[in-house]
């Protein structure tokens, strides 16, 4: 399996001031296709926001 590079976010992650990636269940979930990533924004040291990403639209929500 090769990955590859791919931004997914500009200038507007700046907005939310950060982001924490979720844990997954690697074993059972990895290689397969989705298309929404949730993961917890940050403003200051506490996640104070949760953010939802269009894989495909390549939007935040």
């Amino acid at each position: 399996v090769f990955c590859t590079f791919e931004d997914l976010h500009g200038e507007d992650l700046i907005d939310y001031g950060g982001l924490e990636f979720p844990h997954i269940n690697y074993a059972k979930y990895n290689t397969k296709p989705y298309r929404y990533y949730y993961g917890c924004g940050f403003r200051h040291l506490v996640g104070n926001s949760l953010i939802k990403m269009d894989l495909e639209s390549k939007k935040f929500k």
